[in-house]
């Protein structure tokens, strides 16, 4: 209408944004229009997803088959084998979608991508500004060949705003792939992801590939496989603040780079992040770099833990952190570490502390030390129970927030209080 709003009652009228933004039949304004879902939708096609895990509960490998396609995904008045690619992205690179789409709590399912020669492969390929809410894409197959792979959107930047958005299915593609959006600068909040994530390359995570901002009561629970800087929220992180979110997806990678249970590593060049009030369960398997919450990191984690094992790491691992610059304070880590290769310094908290700070933390292991091997840095209170005589993990806990922990001073691995579900 004149005021550029639409409401989408149809799979047609999905269909319509779609396939007109690249004729332009529909008018100037389709990229930038304010766009309403008015009741839950579903394609009419086919597909299977065939998910294969080794022994140790890692993601292998994952293919997906498409059976039957009913859905002329071109819109030109045809079904036929040019319909296979599927769902051709809102929003490309140099046109992007620049408007609000509220889905209104309702479902878009069964979005199908198979486009191997293009980037930006998502339900919205690219966005800059604006913001996408209240919406969920379920019993998705998506497919890129390139850089920027999501289930939600492929690259949203200019602050682009996501709120309340989940995801379920498979994603897969090279670079900047997660199972909610391959890269996001700006605010993502009170959204997740149950997709397993697969990538070639590298910044894959099970939530965003590549994140930059705020990310505020997140969560991802599908398994991630890459080639390398992996994480089960985040593959990367670029200044950005992250609270009130976890991970319990096992993340895979077999290159170099790092990998965590929450987020593979920071950006070289990023300044100092922030990790508060978040988790991780998954197990980490990686032949470089690799920690049970992150890998990499320069900035403070609070009030954070990690349970899973970290059962490779050819140079750096820590049950925590591997390699860390900044501070932790009132945090833990259970989970063993069993790392393997060149190097016998690891540690069952941080492996290495180039500067910072370690507080009122433990770590479950009594196998290794807490910390690896330090460099010029000042220790708090901290111990490795079953491995430090006297170290009573409920002690040092029993000084903790009571507004947020559960079982603080009382058990060896309290939780997070208001975590997202």
């Amino acid at each position: 209408d004149e005021d550029d709003n639409y409401l989408l009652s149809s799979v047609e009228d999905l269909l319509h944004i779609s396939s007109y933004q690249y004729d332009g039949s529909i008018g100037p304004n389709i990229l930038s229009g304010n766009y309403e879902l008015m009741n839950d939708l579903a394609f009419n096609i086919s597909f299977t997803v065939n998910k294969i895990y080794d022994v140790d509960g890692f993601l292998s490998s994952i293919t997906s088959t498409l059976n039957s396609n009913s859905v002329d995904w071109n819109n030109d008045g045809v079904v036929n084998s040019s319909d296979d690619e599927g769902w051709l992205p809102i929003g490309k690179l140099g046109d992007p979608f620049t408007g609000i789409f509220d889905g209104n709590s309702y479902s878009i399912s069964s979005l199908y991508i198979n486009r191997p020669l293009i980037n930006s492969v998502a339900f919205i390929g690219e966005a800059d500004g604006g913001s996408i809410n209240n919406l969920n894409v379920d019993n998705i197959s998506i497919s890129g060949g390139g850089f920027g792979v999501g289930g939600l959107a492929g690259m949203v930047y200019g602050g682009t705003n996501i709120y309340n958005c989940t995801s379920s299915g498979f994603v897969g593609g090279d670079k900047y792939v997660g199972g909610l959006s391959g890269y996001a600068q700006g605010n993502i909040s009170y959204s997740s992801s149950s997709a397993e994530v697969l990538a070639l390359g590298y910044f894959v995570g099970g939530l965003i590939g590549d994140a930059s901002g705020v990310v505020n009561n997140c969560y991802a629970t599908g398994h991630v496989k890459a080639g390398n800087d992996a994480g089960g929220l985040i593959g990367q992180l670029y200044d950005i603040t992250i609270s009130n979110s976890y991970a319990t997806g096992n993340v895979y990678t077999d290159d170099t780079g790092g990998v965590g249970g929450l987020a593979g590593e920071i950006d070289a060049s990023s300044p100092a992040c922030y990790i508060s009030k978040s988790y991780a369960t998954g197990n980490v398997y990686g032949p470089f770099n690799a920690g049970g919450l992150i890998a990499e990191f320069d900035g403070d984690i609070t009030d954070s833990y990690a349970t899973g094992d970290v059962v490779r790491g050819h140079n750096m691992s820590g049950g925590l952190v591997a390699d860390l610059t900044g501070n932790i304070t009132n945090s833990y880590a259970t989970g063993y570490v069993n790392p393997t290769g060149y190097t016998p310094i690891h540690g069952s908290l941080v492996r290495r502390i180039a500067g910072g700070v370690v507080s009122n933390s433990y770590s479950i292991n009594s196998s290794m030390n807490l910390i690896g091997h330090t460099g010029s840095y000042i220790i708090g209170d901290y111990c490795a129970v079953g491995l430090d005589v006297g170290c009573v993990a409920i002690d040092i806990s029993d000084n903790w927030d009571d507004s947020t922990w559960n079982d603080k001073g009382v058990s060896n691995t309290p939780t997070l209080k208001n975590m997202p579900n």
